[in-house]
This record gives structure tokens, C-alpha cells and sequence, in this order.
């Protein structure tokens, strides 16, 4: 009866151990897989436009509808800021992502060619540099655990585009603008590994309204494989 016993906890023991070693092993092979993915998302890319959503279409019908609410005092209303038939000016929302702004220092024009950028280079480890069309540069702290804070919240960067959070959730880099003007931009940059491409996938939400979504497609610039 004992020997009995003693096989059966032998034989549970064996299980057990080969389900951490088995557990241990796929969490490795996750993490190397996850790892190597962000990689993949370091180098210079180049806007394939077969491929990629056209940015000014959809900014075209993101925009009418708020000229039009302004115009007839509707979306455009409001005493916080300063819209309506009484004052003349564009909304604070046709202006953020205005592509035609005399002031090319203005941030609401840099957002703007961020989303829209046709070359992008990412560089770093832990902290990257990202340029877009060689020439708005943008600096980002990801978290590599995910959306979180740190003691020292160095993630939350404030700068010409607003107050910027970026973090790694998986293998997808997650950068969270909410910009002066009050729009949430959430860009999602990720290696496609079947296509050997990279996609950024983008969200425009101003307060208080539905926004737009689109995506844009690049293809490797450098020599890195």
C-alpha cells in the first residue's frame, strides 16, 4: 500500500515538474519572441503609400464637420473656447491639425506632419529618438512593463506636441499624446513580421467627439534584415 502511495507522489511530483520546466521554457520563449519584435521596430522606414491610408482624406472628413458645426454655431459653441458666430476664429479643433498654418512653429502644424509623416526613423534602446521626415524630432521614455508610472515618471514627457506618454505593451510600442488643444493622439507602432513592414496604426480624438482612425504602412530604409 505505502509503495503504491510513494509511486503515485512520484508520479505527481514528475508532473509537476515538468509543468514548471514546460511553463518556465514557453514564458522564455514569449519573452525572447516579444523582445525581438521590438527590435524589429528600431531603424529607418520609408511610407509605402499602396498600402498606407491617405491621411488628408481622412483629416478632410474629420474637419468638415467641425466647420460646419462652427459655422452654424454648433459644435463650434461653447464659452471654454471661445467659438461661435460672435467671435469669427476657428475652433481650437480646426486648428490643431491645421496642414496650411502660417506659423510653422506653431505645434498644431508639427502634430499634424507627425501623423503624416512619409519617413520615419526610430532609434534607442530604452530611451528612443524618433524623427519624422528628418526633421521633427521626438524623444520617448517608453515603459517597458506596460502602462504604468514609474517613481520618477520619466515616461510622461512634455513637450512641443503636449504631455506624451509611450510604453511597450508586448511587442507594440504605444505612444498616448493629449495635446494642448485637448486632442488624444494614440499612435500603435508595430513589426508585421509576415510582411516585413512596419504598421502605425493612429487615433485623432478631440474632447467631446467621435474621432478618426486610420493606418500607415512603411517599409524598411536601412540595411538591417
Amino acid at each position: 500500500m505505502n509503495k503504491n502511495r510513494d509511486f503515485y507522489c512520484f508520479l505527481l511530483l514528475r508532473f509537476v515538474f515538468c509543468l514548471v520546466i514546460g511553463c518556465a521554457i514557453f514564458s522564455a520563449q514569449s519573452v525572447s519572441a516579444s523582445d525581438e519584435l521590438r527590435q524589429a521596430v528600431i531603424g529607418k522606414w520609408q511610407l509605402n503609400d499602396r498600402l498606407s491610408d491617405s491621411v488628408e482624406k481622412k483629416f478632410r472628413a474629420f474637419e468638415e464637420p467641425i466647420r460646419g458645426g462652427f459655422r452654424d454655431g454648433g459644435i463650434g459653441s461653447g464659452r471654454n473656447r471661445n467659438l461661435g458666430r460672435a467671435t469669427g476664429d476657428p475652433s481650437a479643433l480646426e486648428i490643431e491639425f491645421q496642414a496650411d498654418d502660417p506659423d510653422r512653429i506653431a505645434r498644431t502644424s508639427k502634430m499634424r506632419k507627425v501623423v503624416s509623416a512619409t519617413s520615419v526613423h526610430i532609434g534607442g534602446v530604452e530611451e528612443l529618438l524618433v524623427v519624422y521626415d528628418d526633421e521633427i524630432k521626438r524623444k520617448l521614455v517608453p515603459n517597458p512593463h506596460g502602462r504604468i508610472f514609474s517613481a520618477s515618471g520619466d515616461e510622461l514627457i512634455a513637450d512641443r506636441f503636449g504631455h506624451t506618454l509611450s510604453f511597450w505593451q508586448k511587442h507594440v510600442l504605444v505612444v498616448e499624446t493629449k495635446t494642448r488643444g485637448g486632442v488624444n493622439v494614440v499612435e500603435r507602432y508595430r513589426y508585421d513580421r509576415r510582411i516585413s513592414k512596419l504598421r502605425v496604426s493612429t487615433s485623432v480624438t478631440p474632447s467631446g467627439r467621435a474621432g478618426i482612425e486610420f493606418e500607415r504602412v512603411y517599409d524598411r530604409a536601412d540595411d538591417k534584415t
